[in-house]
């Protein structure tokens, strides 16, 4: 069996916990993310907004970047500038933050301040 994996893809989890108070608010400004990502970043090849059953104070995003340069430019775009940062952080604290995959140097800088697990592919396949 042939290991693959696009040595250029990222995915990141990102888990939020969320002010019980503003959960409304949130589930707006998670709705404006998604719109504005989309709307902005074909680099972005999933992005997903995940509820837990049980508590959803908790939330985790799973992201697909096609590459670093689709991360970067995420991480410097539209809707992290105009919702993320001063909208869904007023109501909402990253409480986990993982990336897999081989991110270029630009971008291990841009995400070091963001207090980042990183995993590099070890081995396994995607159909």
């Amino acid at each position: 069996m042939k290991e693959q994996q696009s040595s250029q893809q990222l995915q990141w989890i990102v888990e939020f916990t969320v002010e019980q108070s503003k959960l409304e608010e949130f589930r707006e400004y998670a709705k404006e993310m998604i719109d504005v990502v989309n709307e902005n970043e074909p680099g972005a090849q999933r992005y997903q907004w995940y509820l837990d059953d049980k508590d959803e104070t908790k939330c985790i995003v799973s992201e697909l970047y096609e590459d670093s340069d689709a991360g970067l430019a995420h991480l410097e775009g539209k809707a992290t500038n105009t919702i993320l940062v001063p909208k869904i952080l007023s109501v909402a604290k990253i409480t986990r933050f993982e990336v897999y995959g081989n991110p270029s140097k630009k971008l291990q800088e841009a995400l070091a301040t963001l207090n980042t697990k990183n995993y590099h592919f070890m081995a396994g396949y995607a159909r």
